[in-house]
């Protein structure tokens, strides 16, 4: 393998002065569009398969400190977010699911000073590639569950390689089912439950929502997908452009992929829900799908947005620019630009979701 496909962030070709002289024109110039260019903006330029666009000055500064760390990919987010356990105050409930009992956990995080009155539930399902597991999900259920006034219930879902597609699959159903079963008992709004999730999880959110319509469950108020990652292509403009960053490279992608989905269900609806029909999509709740301009698996959660609109499903969809993969989860991202309209976005969202009864 060569050293750039291990490598996390790979600098991409320098453009030439004269695109990089007619991608300026007229624009206010900025610190990548100084009189200095082309020898200090072009290197910072970040090459698309259509064009060349920049990173965010606090995100550019992220990448160029990850690249000069050398962080292999499987190692970003516990090389962004540190060992910080950012412990937090959760009811945890043990949980058991499918034909082997697989155990889980889900943890249920309120606002602070909430209402004695039933919360609208966010089921979130967090990354759940092999190199996830820190604890950056804590601090974004905190702000999802302060901004939105609602109660946001993680579920520790099993991994992979530990577990596949099935097992992640039935877990956060019975999750699903839980939430609604026991809405009383938990203080939450069982008639108002969201479902919420990013990358893999956000994967696994769309595909909660096909399994809650095919197996008539639980009613789903609204489905959010966060960067979610929808197939295993290599195919496509992002896939293309951004096959060695930043963030996720095509190699990652396909090496998660291999862990969680087996060759012989690819082709399978409830494993790839990009293979569903519209009749599939048809009557799904209504999604929110925010992706990241620099993100090798942009493509497939656009692709997806599109294909339930043509369902006639309503969807938000929102492209970040200037971010990268993730960029909601980064602890060294936390506060830019990207990170906060998009978590102002879902979570204005979650709070006109209408309530149940």
């Amino acid at each position: 393998m060569r050293a750039s496909d291990e490598n996390l962030f790979c600098r991409r070709p320098t453009v030439p002065d004269r695109q990089a002289s007619s991608l300026i024109g007229n624009c206010p110039m900025n610190d990548f569009t100084s009189a200095r260019l082309p020898e200090d903006a072009a290197p910072g330029l970040i090459r698309s398969a259509d064009s060349y666009p920049v990173l965010d000055a606090e995100t550019q500064s992220f990448v160029d400190h990850a690249t000069e760390a050398g962080v292999p990919a499987e190692r970003l987010r516990e090389w962004a977010n540190g060992d910080a356990t950012d412990a937090m105050h959760a009811e945890e409930i043990a949980l058991k699911a499918g034909a082997a009992a697989s155990d889980f956990t889900i943890r249920i995080v309120r606002p602070p000073q909430a209402a004695p009155t039933p919360l609208p539930a966010v089921l979130f399902l967090p990354d759940g590639a092999s190199f996830a597991g820190c604890h950056s999900d804590n601090r974004l259920a905190r702000r999802i569950a302060t901004d939105s006034e609602a109660a946001v219930v993680l579920v520790d879902y099993t991994s992979a390689p530990a577990a596949c597609f099935q097992t992640q699959n039935e877990q956060a159903f019975t999750a699903l089912v839980h939430l609604h079963e026991h809405a009383r008992a938990l203080n939450l709004d069982g008639g108002a439950l969201i479902v919420a999730g990013e990358g893999t999880g956000g994967h696994l959110a769309a595909t909660l929502a096909l399994l809650a319509k095919a197996r008539r469950g639980p009613r789903i108020a609204l489905q959010i997908m966060l960067c979610p990652t929808f197939s295993t292509s290599t195919a496509g403009a992002s896939a293309a452009g951004y096959a060695d960053g930043p963030g996720l490279t095509a190699h990652t992608g396909r090496m998660h992929a291999r862990t969680r989905f087996p060759s012989e269900n690819l082709g399978e609806t409830i494993a790839m829900p990009l293979n569903a029909s519209y009749t599939d999509l048809e009557d799904l709740p209504p999604a929110l799908i925010v992706t990241a301009e620099n993100d090798v698996a942009r493509d497939d959660g656009e692709a997806y947005a599109r294909k339930l609109m043509l369902a006639g499903v309503r969807v938000s969809a929102v492209r970040c620019l200037g971010t990268i993969r993730d960029f909601t989860v980064l602890d060294g991202l936390a506060d830019t630009p990207p990170t906060e309209a998009a978590l102002r976005l879902a979570c204005g969202t979650i709070r006109a979701t209408p309530r149940g009864h």
